[in-house]
């Protein structure tokens, strides 16, 4: 129950509003605007890009309630904030080849939203009482 602990757990809750931004803008884009995510042939393997777009505003919205979760201390979020956190590395690994410098920031930035919401556990358990 240290200060730093609780700072440590604010930071994970701001990186998910963050990451809820910046997926929000993706669909926005994807769905406006298809063209700017079309990387190649060789690139990804998207064929409907309304649905693309579609599932990352669908994924902002989930990452944006799991942030206030975190920031409230809510014990669910910080379930579900581990999960999330887990399959946005998945993900980054599989994009790795196409976006390598993008996947290790978002990696190495997901991997401290995993070690905030598991070693300082103790943040939520004292909101809980």
């Amino acid at each position: 129950m240290s200060k730093r602990g609780a700072g440590v757990v604010t930071f994970a809750g701001v990186l998910f509003l963050v990451a809820a931004l910046f997926n929000a803008i993706d669909g926005i884009v994807a769905l406006a605007e298809p063209r700017h995510l079309f990387v190649n042939e060789n690139g990804l393997v998207i064929d409907n890009y309304d649905t693309f777009g579609v599932v990352l505003l669908v994924i902002a919205g989930i990452e944006f309630l799991v942030g206030w979760g975190v920031l409230a201390r809510v014990r669910a979020a910080q379930v579900f904030g581990i999960i999330i956190a887990i399959a946005a590395v998945i993900v980054h690994f599989a994009y790795f080849k196409h976006y390598p410098a993008w996947s290790v920031i978002l990696i190495v930035l997901n991997a401290i939203i995993i070690y905030a919401l598991t070693v300082h556990s103790d943040e939520f358990a004292r909101r809980a009482r």
